[in-house]
């Protein structure tokens, strides 16, 4: 029986971006794997800073569970394209889809409060999502390369969770949908950005 995982991961974008507002757009991809095979590619804009990463991730789900039916989401974290806050509470109960937040390197979330602080009027908003996930995230140590990483887990049980976590991280120190979304988006984020910064210095006609 073929068991599909979604990753999801966001483009590069450069840090110049964060003074246009509501403007500038990276993407977001989903990568679907049968272990460590890729099956599909979904890709949707995302508004560095804004608030509609919720929205461009559902889409991607939709269309790959449509058309393959997807076992676990796993999420890099809970923000994209900057402070583009991810509820995974929120994303699970419009997918009903298990869904593993990974975070791939401990937050300071002293500095992150005050970076919210200083640029976003909704900053408490931002913050308790990435404080509530963060702080009820599990660390687990992946046994092939001995990496830490935290997990937080909805709609799947942590052991669970953390079996699948060490089956899908054999090579990497991440779960493979993760790595191939990480890569794959940071390319082509690249090239929105290439795209985007010509939109941007256009001359007005």
């Amino acid at each position: 029986m073929n068991h599909y995982y979604l990753g999801i991961d966001d483009g590069y974008f450069r840090v110049s971006a964060k003074n246009c507002k509501g403007v500038y757009k990276t993407v977001v991809v989903g990568i679907l794997t049968n272990n460590r095979s890729i099956i599909d590619i979904f890709i949707e804009p995302i508004t560095i800073d804004s608030l509609d990463a919720i929205s461009s991730i559902f889409k991607i789900i939709d269309v790959a569970n449509k058309l393959y039916g997807v076992d676990v989401i796993f999420l890099d974290g809970v923000t994209y394209a900057g402070f583009n806050i991810v509820d995974p509470k929120k994303l699970y109960n419009l997918t009903s889809i298990p869904i593993i937040t990974v975070f791939q390197h401990e937050l300071e979330l002293d500095k992150i409060f005050n970076a919210l602080k200083a640029h976003f009027n909704d900053y408490k908003y931002r913050f308790n999502i990435i404080h509530e996930i963060y702080t009820n995230s599990i660390e687990i140590i992946l046994r092939y390369t001995h990496n830490k990483i935290r997990i937080y887990p909805i709609g799947i049980p942590l052991k669970e969770a953390s079996d699948l976590i060490q089956k899908l991280s054999k090579d990497f120190g991440t779960p493979y949908p993760l790595i191939f979304a990480d890569r794959i988006a940071s390319m082509l984020g690249r090239v929105m950005d290439r795209l985007m910064m010509n939109i941007l210095e256009s001359p007005a006609r």
